[in-house]
């Protein structure tokens, strides 16, 4: 069977040629830019750390809580050298475009080339400084603009997008119509369990990631089955011939739904759970009922941190 994948998965296009470069809403930041680098800080910092340890009562030290990451704030300091005030000019028409905020503002890829690799991180812009002093009036001006990604992971630009068509069922155990059992060939045909449904991902991060599954109908009953845990939905659910079903597996969202609207109802066991890093972990795809033109995609991106 034929598996085809969903398109306009992963849109983006790596701009960045050289290290010292950032991409925003598709300009190029840094070497061979109007706004040259002069520092960037966060990108490859730890961000801040939360705890919840509790003092040990009566004696030194305490116990030890969770430790997670906060959020991720990115502060590029730029310089800007002109050869004309037309060109400078154009050059902070340019900048004050790209980090307006919309009038709702979504995180968006922000991307950073060093030690060439390109990495993303999901972020808004929230500070912008353009001196505008004696400097400025003569086409010069040192500046800085800030974002904060609510997500602290660092992604691998690409998308590592995989299909997997459903498991077929096994093949039927013991045939007694015969009246009786023929050993002649061997021994008894007990049959053979499902076969395929199954890909392997790996997460090539550092730290690890949340995939995204799309089940393509028609499908009834799914369940999507990876590092020892389950996400099983009703054996009664259906997602239709032409709907893709999108399981977003990531903290803060997991969302189950079917052109926007949600359908996480009808998920009855949900063991969430993330791809470790550098490990291949096995990801098997089965349903209540067969149907050959159901599918998986699974859609994750490599993390670091």
């Amino acid at each position: 069977m034929t598996v085809t994948t969903p398109a306009a998965v992963d849109e983006l296009v790596d701009l960045l040629t050289q290290d010292g470069q950032i991409q925003w809403r598709g300009t190029v930041l840094g070497g061979g830019s109007p706004y040259g680098w002069a520092d960037l800080q966060g990108w490859y910092d730890l961000p801040e750390q939360r705890g919840s340890n509790s003092a040990l009562p009566g004696y030194h030290g305490a116990f030890a809580g969770r430790l997670v990451s906060g959020e991720r704030v990115i502060t590029y300091d730029w310089k800007s050298r002109a050869d004309s005030l037309a060109e400078f000019g154009a050059a902070m028409t340019q900048l004050r475009r790209i980090t307006a905020p919309d009038e709702d503002p979504v995180e968006e890829p922000l991307i950073v080339r060093l030690d060439g690799q390109s990495l993303l991180a999901w972020a808004r812009c929230d500070r912008r400084i353009i001196p505008t002093s004696r400097q400025y009036a003569v086409g010069r001006a040192n500046g800085a603009i800030q974002w904060t990604a609510t997500d602290p992971r660092l992604y691998s630009v690409q998308e590592h997008v995989e299909p997997v068509p459903l498991a077929t069922p096994g093949t039927s155990g013991l045939d007694l119509s015969g009246g009786g059992l023929d050993f002649g060939g061997g021994g008894l045909d007990f049959g053979g369990g499902q076969q395929g449904g199954v890909v392997t991902a790996t997460n090539a991060g550092h730290v690890p990631t949340w995939p995204t599954f799309d089940v393509v109908g028609p499908c009834t009953g799914p369940t999507i089955t990876y590092s020892g845990r389950l996400l099983r939905f009703d054996s009664d659910f259906v997602v239709l011939a032409g709907q893709t079903m999108t399981i977003d597996t990531r903290p803060g969202w997991r969302t189950v739904e079917i052109r926007g609207v949600s359908v996480r109802q009808h998920l009855l066991v949900n063991e969430w759970t993330p791809l470790e890093p550098e490990v291949p972990t096995q990801i098997q795809f089965t349903a209540a009922a067969y149907d050959a033109a159901a599918q998986l995609v699974v859609r994750w991106r490599d993390a670091w941190h």
